[in-house]
């Protein structure tokens, strides 16, 4: 039925946003410089900082979840009066004196408690003021170049001032966290153009000191940097996917994962899915080997963590909900999404060059990658060449075809340990859907008739004890996609077996053919009129009308089945085939009276999407067009075969 969504690194802004307050808690403490200042020291600033992180790493109760953060900033707030103090008694000094000793040196101090309050104030949920102090702080802290200009994304790279000031800068790690804070709290309130030009900042500021500053700064600030620099490119890929831009977006979460890998910064099971979770971008613009070796990648590290514990078997895991366990399934079922995705795209290739029409999935690129490998592989070239999947233009036989198949089953084999019926409902099912599917994908490629047959009977046999271990009221949708595949595959073999009837040229494989094919044929007029109960009204009967989402599936099911209808034989029974065509016609006058009714009102609610999405409403074309023009063609041809029938009585 649906497909999922292909986009990759979107996510809700519910998601995003708790992201962002764990990448502030857990990055509270700020190295301040390598050498403080004087003036810095006459304040304990380094010890004021110092207990502040302790008592923000400390523990609350879930009833004062921020009791320590207060406390903290208790401190931070009175360190930043005497330093004020200070500021405003050295004014009066250099009033009554007339001498201009300057206020640089507690104007930053003041700017650097701006920014650990800011902080600290994003971290408690009170954005406003945290924007505040940021801001104050940044714009002290920050070149000349970004004065009133803090939110324009248009940076002056060769500004000779900007590099001058950032040589010059003493607490660079500060200003660069300074910024990651205000991207982040700009893009918790889902303002990603003010959080791009905010992130894009610090983008700035760490790549002129890679370039300009190299040799000024010790290795602990240097540390210091890269560190914050891997959360910009954190945040940048969030921003970027918010945005719709996939491929800024994919490069960024590249680069955070190789940094994150060359600095031993990560966690293992984070690490490993979100490496596999890029390989769906790689594959969506066709750079399948790129998918790959993510996730080999992605696989590389998930080994890493501890082996789960199995029972006596060897197979059932002792604790399902091992988080050890999961990462290396879900590794294993994107592997799985990946090979299953590349016959179905060689399947319906093949279809469309069969039948003249376009081709709907592009070629894909199988040459080797030109990128920086996002970590070092230890795997040997013999066993990732044997994991690597052919290429899809030579997938135009069984036995291409099958090396795929068994890929894909293998791999979704070793995903299921994690993904049980009894506990994970929704993803087993999900994943076996996909095995169905590719052996519904792997028997286009099978000239067997026999074979073939078995491959499709397999699939049904598979959903459909799925579908009767299922509550139908609890799984609803899911309960409807096994209906709808099961429906798909008998309707496959009965079309098999009705063309070989009208082949053969012998009387009794003809009888053979014709009782396989209404055996096969009933079977999926079964499954998809159990799919259209599941739409029925609480009396039981058929709805008038139907959601846009639905109408698709529920016309093609009627449709599904009037063609079914029509193709029964009735096991030879001339009266039993008037029956199923009588039948089959009312099928087709149900589509024509159900898709009028329908069609207008879905197109009229999808083009009210549009409007509200931006996009113009002109562009939504009505569905199932083609369909419908069929269905009339076969309500004027049908009764003139009814009649034949019943003059052949």
């Amino acid at each position: 039925m649906g497909k999922r969504s292909g986009i990759v690194h979107r996510r809700t802004l519910h998601a995003f946003v708790a992201s962002l307050r764990l990448y502030s808690c857990n990055r509270r403490m700020a190295t301040f410089v390598s050498a403080a200042s004087e003036t810095e020291d006459s304040f304990a600033i380094a010890e004021t900082f110092a207990e502040v992180g302790r008592l923000e790493a400390l523990e609350n109760e879930v009833s004062e979840p921020f009791k320590t953060f207060y406390e903290a900033r208790k401190l931070l707030e009175g360190k930043k009066e005497l330093v004020q103090n200070a500021l405003r008694e050295r004014l009066l000094k250099m009033a009554e004196t007339r001498v201009a000793t300057g206020t640089g040196d507690l104007d930053k101090l003041v700017a650097l408690l701006d920014y650990r309050i800011g902080k600290n104030c994003f971290a408690t949920e009170e954005n406003q003021q945290a924007q505040v102090h940021l801001e104050n702080a940044v714009e002290v802290l920050g070149p000349i170049d970004w004065q009133g200009k803090l939110y324009e994304d248009e940076a002056q790279k060769d500004s000779t001032t900007f590099v001058m000031h950032i040589r010059k800068q003493t607490h660079l790690p500060c200003l660069l966290d300074g910024c990651n804070q205000l991207g982040a709290l700009w893009a918790s309130r889902g303002d990603f153009q003010k959080s791009l030009a905010c992130l894009n900042k610090s983008l700035l500021l760490h790549d002129t000191i890679s370039s300009s500053c190299a040799g000024s700064i010790d290795e602990k600030e240097k540390k210091e940097i890269d560190s914050y620099h891997i959360f910009t490119l954190f945040f940048l890929a969030q921003v970027e996917g918010q945005l719709g831009h996939s491929a800024r977006s994919s490069e960024h979460v590249r680069e955070t994962l190789r940094l994150q890998y060359c600095s031993g910064e990560y966690v293992a099971h984070d690490w490993a899915l979100n490496c596999a979770k890029l390989s769906e971008y790689y594959y969506n613009v066709g750079d399948v080997r790129e998918a790959e070796n993510c996730l080999f990648c992605a696989q590389q590290v998930a080994n890493e963590l501890p082996e789960p514990s199995y029972k006596d078997d060897g197979k059932t895991p002792l604790d399902i909900d091992d988080v050890n366990l999961s990462t290396r399934c879900r590794v294993w079922r994107f592997w799985g999404d990946l090979y299953a995705n590349i016959l179905h795209a060689a399947k319906e290739n093949r279809l469309s060059e069969q039948n003249g029409a376009e081709t709907l999935y592009p070629a894909k690129n199988y040459h080797d990658s030109t990128l920086t490998p996002i970590c070092p592989l230890t795997l040997s070239e013999e066993k990732i060449k044997c994991r690597r999947s052919p290429e899809s233009q030579s997938i135009v036989n069984i036995s291409v075809a099958t090396d795929v198949f068994k890929l894909a089953r293998a791999c979704y084999e070793k995903a299921l340990p994690y993904f049980v019926l009894d506990g994970r409902v929704t993803d087993h099912c999900e994943i076996q859907l996909k095995v169905g599917r590719i052996y519904h994908d792997l028997a286009e490629f099978e000239p067997d008739m026999k074979r073939k047959a078995s491959m499709e009977n397999r699939s049904c046999s598979l959903l459909g004890s799925l579908y009767e271990q299922l509550n139908s009221q609890v799984y609803l949708s899911l309960c409807k996609d096994l209906c709808f595949a099961c429906g798909q595959a008998m309707q496959e073999v009965q079309a098999m077996y009705f063309d070989a009837a009208e082949q053969a040229g012998v009387e009794s494989k003809r009888a053979e053919f014709m009782k396989k094919s209404d055996k096969a044929g009933f079977k999926g007029y079964t499954w998809f009129t159990n799919f259209l109960r599941l739409f029925n009204t609480l009396d039981g009967k058929h709805p008038d009308t139907v959601d846009k989402e639905s109408l698709p599936g529920v016309l093609l099911c009627h449709l599904n089945n009037a063609r079914i209808l029509g193709k029964m034989y009735g096991d030879g029974n001339n009266a039993m085939k008037l029956h199923w065509t009588k039948e089959s016609l009312k099928e087709y006058h149900f589509v024509l009276a159900f898709g009028e009714k329908n069609i207008p009102l879905a197109l009229a609610e999808a083009k009210n999407d549009a409007n509200l999405e931006g996009r113009n409403p002109d562009s939504v074309q009505p569905i199932f067009q083609e369909e419908m023009e069929h269905c009339r063609k076969m309500v004027e041809l049908l009764p003139l075969k009814i009649d034949q029938l019943r003059l052949d009585q």
